[in-house]
C-alpha cells in the first residue's frame, strides 16, 4: 500500500466515527496512538486530514473525499478475519441482538433466513426495544443504535444513515386534505414522547410546538408507524419502511428531516467470539446495503 500502514487506516475511521482521539480511545489503542497514526497518515499523503478545534476534529475536504473508502477498506479486512475466524472456531451458542421497531419491520426477516441458512447452530435472540441497552453487563451482545458508544468495554461501526420523513396515510388525506408547510398546524400530529425530534426540527422552521400539540405520543416506533399507517395522524417514519407500504404518503416535504447514523455496536471482544464475530460481519453487510441510497438512474 505504498508505505501506508492498516493501523493508519484503522485509526482515521475510528477517529471519525467518535469525532475526537479522545472518544476514539479504548483499552487496545490509547489517544496518543491515535494521534500518532492519524499524524504519521497525513505525512504521508501530505495534506491535512483534520481541521483541529477545542470543539473537536473535523474532516477536512480531502479527509471527506478519501474517508468512505478508508471505512469501506477497514470493514472489509474486519470482515475477512470475522469470517475465516468463524470458519474454523465452535460457531454453536446464542447472539442476542438489540434493534428498535423500525428495524424489526424492516427486510431482518430477509437476513435471518440467510443468515440460518449459512449458519444453523447460532441461535438469534432478537430484543425488539428502543432504549439504551447495556452490552457491559450481558444485556446483548449486539446493539443497532442511533447513538455511538464511547465506553471502553464497547466497540461501534457506523452502519449508515437512517433517512426520514413525514408522513400521513391515503385515508388521512382523504378525510382531512393534504398537510403542506402551510396548513400542517392544522392536521393531527403523531410523535415520539420522550424524543424531541418532530419539535426540534419544526424550531428550525421558526415553527413552536409543544407536547400537547400531538395527539398521539409514543416511544415505540412499531405502534407510531401503525397510528400513521391506520390515519391516526401525520408523523415521522424511516423511509425505505415507509416505501414498503402502499397506504403511505410523503408529505410536508418543506421540512428537511436530519438523517441519524446508524451505529452497530457490540462487546469489544467481539472478534475473539467466533459467533458473535460472525454475526456482526453478516450484520453489517446487510445494514451496509439495506441503508444505501437508491443509485440514480440516467434517461
Amino acid at each position: 500500500m505504498d508505505g501506508i500502514k492498516w493501523e493508519w487506516i484503522g485509526s482515521f475511521v475510528k477517529v471519525v466515527d467518535a469525532g475526537s482521539t479522545r472518544l476514539a480511545a479504548s483499552r487496545q489503542v490509547s489517544q496518543a496512538t491515535l494521534s500518532r497514526h492519524i499524524n504519521a497518515l497525513e505525512e504521508h499523503l501530505g495534506y491535512a486530514l483534520f481541521d483541529r478545534s477545542a470543539r473537536g476534529m473535523t474532516l477536512t475536504p480531502m479527509g471527506a473525499q478519501i474517508f468512505e473508502r478508508a471505512a469501506a477498506l477497514c470493514h472489509a479486512q474486519e470482515d475477512f478475519l470475522a469470517q475465516a475466524r468463524g470458519a474454523l472456531g465452535n460457531l454453536d451458542g446464542t447472539v442476542r441482538i438489540a434493534i428498535s421497531g423500525w428495524l424489526a419491520m424492516s427486510s431482518i426477516h430477509d437476513w435471518l433466513v440467510t443468515f440460518h441458512k449459512h449458519h444453523p447452530t447460532i441461535c438469534v435472540n432478537l430484543l425488539i426495544q428502543n432504549a439504551n441497552t447495556n452490552l457491559v453487563q450481558r444485556e446483548a451482545d449486539v446493539v443497532l443504535s442511533t447513538l455511538p458508544r464511547d465506553d471502553l468495554d464497547v466497540a461501534s461501526r457506523r452502519v449508515g444513515s437512517l433517512a426520514l420523513g413525514f408522513y400521513a396515510s391515503r385515508d388521512y388525506i382523504a378525510r382531512r386534505g393534504l398537510p403542506t408547510m402551510a396548513t400542517y398546524r392544522e392536521h393531527d400530529l403523531v410523535g415520539w414522547d420522550k424524543d424531541a425530534l418532530f419539535i426540534r426540527t419544526a424550531r428550525r422552521f421558526g415553527v413552536r410546538l409543544t407536547p400537547e400539540d400531538f395527539v398521539l405520543r409514543c416511544d415505540d416506533s412499531n405502534v407510531l408507524y401503525h397510528a400513521v399507517e391506520r390515519g391516526v395522524g401525520v408523523g415521522v417514519i424511516w423511509k425505505p419502511l415507509a416505501d414498503r407500504s402502499a397506504e403511505l404518503v410523503e408529505v410536508i416535504s418543506g421540512f428537511t428531516l436530519p438523517s441519524p447514523p446508524l451505529f452497530l455496536v457490540c462487546r469489544a471482544d467481539y472478534r475473539t467470539i467466533p459467533r458473535l464475530s460472525t454475526t456482526v460481519a453478516s450484520l453489517f453487510t446487510f445494514f451496509q446495503n439495506e441503508l444505501a441510497p437508491p443509485a440514480r438512474t440516467t434517461e
